[in-house]
């Protein structure tokens, strides 16, 4: 996960999503969260849960293809 943000924080986009798929949606329901916290955008609990739900299935299909296909990860 740490070389994937700093594979991202250099502009490696690519890099960034070949070691882990789940970071850029990750950040981005951060993001989201803290700003519907804070009250910068309105809230809406379907958006939120939609990619907190797309976050949670890239990391459970990345560990497992990892598991599964060792020699690929």
């Amino acid at each position: 996960m740490q070389r994937s943000i700093i594979a991202l924080l250099q502009g490696d986009i690519y890099q960034s999503l070949k070691y882990h798929p789940a970071t850029v949606p990750l950040l981005l329901c951060l993001v989201i969260s803290i700003c519907t916290q804070n009250g910068c955008i309105p809230k809406n609990e379907r958006i939120k849960r939609n990619i907190f739900l797309v976050t949670l299935t890239l990391f459970a299909c990345n560990y497992l293809i990892k598991i599964i296909l060792p020699a690929f990860a």
